[in-house]
């Protein structure tokens, strides 16, 4: 983030024209951003594929960026590019959503913007509660955003991007930033000569851990005998406490293949299913994986775990 030029203000800023980069220099800083890896400049995308499409269900999770889902729409595409994620969509109400926990109090006035370029017509921004409020602006290119109070304790569906007009023509838009906050106004940029600026700066770390996506990686436990009941026993805890009662858990081989063990010793799958024990996960861990079919007793199995906190809807 380029540093804001320091200006001498009196103390009612009536000899400034720009008051917000008068308040940052005296040392106010941006409202808490409540929208995860919410820099999309940089994002952070643990799977690692750069480019993702969606799903044409609502409530169906696929791997996307961090926190984000696309949905309505099974040819959606978001792509990191130079300067952002390019969500393009072509199917009406395609969207490119993060469900938000709710924390805020009943009552509570909220503005959710977005920070983008090259959006095309027909493309919208939106916020919507279960049993509440749906608010809707047109998106447009530069800051675009909208104010709403919140009216119960369900998950908050926060829409960076959505085509709303119901023709096959694609529609796209290079999100680059987005926030959600207490109060009236938005603090994600400010307007200056050289274009747009983002008022904060994302810490990869902090990022990292509000998404709540974990990898676990198995070791010598992942043999099964005869005694085990077709079940591998072991603990694995998450590093903090997850945001959901029981958050998603697949296993992986190490091919990437979901639900299939691999072999230990070569790495290569095999015809071994297996599932996360679902009696055992919790917020905190869980303790094994089931076995789904024929396996060989005594043989050493290897395999990747993902433990996923992301709301979906």
């Amino acid at each position: 983030m380029a540093k804001i030029e320091c200006l001498m203000s009196d103390g009612a800023f009536q000899n400034l024209e720009d008051k917000q980069a008068a308040l940052y220099n005296l040392g106010a800083k941006p409202n808490e951003n409540y929208i995860v890896n919410w820099d999309l400049t940089n994002p952070i995308d643990q799977f690692g594929d750069g480019s993702y499409t969606g799903s044409s269900a609502v409530g169906t999770v696929k791997k996307c960026f961090d926190g984000y889902s696309i949905v309505y729409d099974g040819n959606g595409v978001a792509e990191k590019v130079a300067g952002g994620v390019q969500f393009t969509t072509s199917t009406i109400y395609g969207a490119f959503i993060q469900y938000v926990e709710n924390v805020f109090p009943v009552g509570a006035a909220l503005t959710f913007s977005v920070l983008a370029e090259n959006v095309t017509e027909g493309m919208y921004i939106q916020v919507y509660q279960e049993s509440g409020q749906t608010v809707i602006v047109p998106f447009q290119n530069g800051i675009t955003f909208l104010n709403f109070i919140n009216e119960n304790n369900n998950t908050l569906h926060v829409v960076l991007a959505q085509k709303r007009d119901n023709n096959t023509e694609t529609r796209s838009a290079l999100l680059k930033a987005a926030k959600l906050e207490k109060g009236n106004n938005q603090t994600l940029a400010r307007q200056t000569d050289n274009g747009w600026e983002i008022l904060d700066n994302a810490n990869p770390s902090i990022e990292l851990m509000k998404c709540q996506r974990y990898l676990y990686v198995s070791k010598e436990m992942a043999v099964i005998d005869n005694k085990s009941g077709g079940f591998m026993y072991f603990n694995a805890n998450f590093p903090i406490k997850m945001r959901l009662n029981k958050p998603t858990a697949k296993i992986f081989s190490y091919q990437w293949t979901e639900g299939i063990l691999s072999r230990w010793e070569t790495g290569v799958d095999t015809t071994v299913t297996a599932a996360v024990n679902q009696n055992s996960l919790s917020q905190k861990g869980f303790n094994g994986i089931a076995v789904g079919s024929a396996w060989s007793a005594g043989v050493p199995y290897s395999f990747y775990i993902v433990a996923d906190a992301r709301l979906t809807g």
